[in-house]
């Protein structure tokens, strides 16, 4: 089947073909990635709340079996219910056995990959688009009909009032991951209990504050310099119940921008122009810092940066325990790079 577009991807998770038997379920939103895959593994196992039939498997766990993953698949549940393995894209996923399970189909239990971003033409990407028996849902950053939406569905049950102008002020504070979305509406919702309608300055008072605590203005904070800020902001983030892994991803992007654009300096295009090429573009707000790291980071610091990164990345996964601590001396450590 091939990739879902926007307009497919929830009539797709409401109803999945009985046909589809694994996705791949990727994107820069890691929130949204872990929002869809949990709403598929409840569809795939047929019921509402199936924390007992979803089988999680890890690095660690591929490290001491390579085959855990067949064997799961494979593997029926002594009750007679299909059963839901999740697992994570990383470098001990057998991407080629992957490839000869889709190519069998008739999986006795449903598989769910979740991924980072992954760009168009990785090997993965392109077995699950080929496959009958799989699907690759992508998961990007919500545009303002999605916040829009989720405003809707949290006060749904709520006789506030809205105003459109409101409305409008909400989805200006949010959109920057789903997971953090969802829970600022929800702060609101909690927040406008017994009022009749919500203003603007309920909204400033209830997230205006937190909500420019983004993934990205903690990776910018850091980047540009201003540990103080960057280490301030991370605490309050991890402070609202958010993992700290979020803002390994968001760093491994917003560096990746950083360099796509050096790439462009490279080949001879101007900053203004290469900063335009990017998707999604740069808020005109960040614009001048974000010219003003364009210069300061060269190819050669980025890559030292992207090293860091990954590296930190691989200590979280062996001791999830510490992921915070290993963040935030990433942090302190990414200001000091040399040019």
């Amino acid at each position: 089947m091939v990739e879902l577009k926007t307009p497919q991807i929830n009539k797709f998770l409401n109803a999945p073909p009985p046909n589809i038997e694994a996705a791949l379920v990727f994107g820069p939103d890691t929130g949204l990635v872990s929002e869809r895959s949990q709403l598929l593994a409840m569809k795939f196992a047929g019921r509402v709340d199936p924390p007992g039939d979803i089988i999680r498997i890890d690095d660690e766990d591929l490290a001491g079996d390579p085959e855990r993953l067949a064997v799961e698949l494979q593997t029926a549940s002594m009750f007679g219910d299909k059963n839901v393995v999740r697992i994570k894209v990383s470098n001990r996923l057998d991407v080629d056995l992957i490839g000869e399970l889709l190519d069998q189909g008739n999986f006795t239990n449903a598989l769910i990959v979740e991924g980072g971003e992954l760009k168009r033409g990785v090997k993965l990407r392109k077995l699950f688009e080929k496959s009958k028996f799989g699907v690759g849902i992508p998961c990007y950053p919500d545009d303002n009909r999605n916040l829009d939406h989720l405003i809707t569905e949290e006060f749904a049950n709520s006789e506030v009032q809205i105003k459109p102008e409101v409305r409008e002020h909400i989805i200006e504070l949010i959109g920057s991951d789903r997971a953090l979305s969802r829970s600022e509406i929800a702060k609101l919702s909690l927040y406008a209990v017994g009022k009749s309608q919500l203003t603007i300055d309920d909204v400033d008072q209830v997230i205006g504050d937190t909500s420019s605590i983004t993934m990205d203005s903690i990776a910018s904070a850091a980047l540009e310099g201003k540990l103080t800020l960057s280490l301030d902001q991370f605490d309050r983030f991890i402070a609202s119940g958010q993992p700290a892994f979020l803002v390994l991803n968001a760093l491994n992007r917003y560096l990746m921008r950083l360099y796509m654009v050096a790439i462009e300096m490279d080949a001879g295009q101007s900053l203004s122009s290469a900063i335009k090429k990017l998707r999604p573009p740069v808020h005109f707000k960040h614009e001048k810092v974000f010219q003003n790291q364009c210069r300061n980071w060269s190819r050669t610091r980025i890559m030292s940066a992207l090293k860091l990164v990954q590296e930190t990345t691989s200590r979280t996964r062996k001791n999830h325990q510490l992921e915070s601590v290993f963040v935030e001396r990433l942090l302190m450590t990414l200001g000091q790079i040399k040019a």
